[in-house]
C-alpha cells in the first residue's frame, strides 16, 4: 500500500511540474529530445529547465520563454575534459578535489565549469577555449 502511494505521489508530482511549463516549451523539448527519460522540470518567469536522462547521461536543457533552446548542460567526469584542461588542473590545482563538473553547450560553442575545494576555499573555474581555466568565483571557507 505504501509503495502504491509513493508511485502515485511521484506520478502526480511529475505531472504537476509539467503543468507549470508552457505548452510551446514542452513541444519544443519533445521534438528535440524525444527519447528522454525521467524528465523533471523547473520553471521561472524567463526560463524553463528540463533535467533528464538521455543515452545514459544526465542532461539539462534550458529553454527561454519563447520556447527556444538556449543551452544544454551535462555532467561529465574529469577524464572527459580536453587534455589541456586536465593538465592545467594537475599543475595548478593538485591540492583541491572536484565537487562539480559540467559542460555547457550553446550557440557560441562549448564551455566547462568545475568546482574545486580544499580545506580553506571553494573555487569555480570556467574554460571557454578548451585550453586554460579562469577563476569564475572564489569563496573562502
Amino acid at each position: 500500500m505504501i509503495t502504491l502511494a509513493m508511485i502515485v505521489s511521484l506520478m502526480t508530482s511529475a505531472f504537476a511540474e509539467e503543468e507549470n511549463v508552457k505548452a510551446e516549451i514542452l513541444a519544443a523539448f519533445k521534438s528535440k529530445f524525444s527519447t528522454a527519460q525521467e524528465v523533471t522540470w523547473t520553471s521561472g518567469k524567463m526560463f524553463s529547465e528540463a533535467t533528464f536522462l538521455l543515452n545514459g547521461s544526465w542532461i539539462t536543457a534550458h529553454f527561454n520563454y519563447r520556447a527556444e533552446l538556449v543551452a544544454v548542460s551535462r555532467n561529465i567526469t574529469s577524464d572527459q575534459l580536453p587534455l589541456f584542461l586536465q593538465n592545467n588542473l594537475r599543475k595548478h590545482y593538485s591540492g583541491y578535489w572536484i565537487t562539480d563538473l559540467f559542460e555547457l553547450s550553446n550557440k557560441d560553442g562549448f564551455s566547462h565549469y568545475i568546482t574545486l575545494r580544499n580545506a580553506d576555499e571553494e573555487i569555480v573555474l570556467e574554460s571557454l577555449n578548451g585550453r586554460t581555466w579562469s577563476v569564475y568565483r572564489s569563496t573562502k571557507l
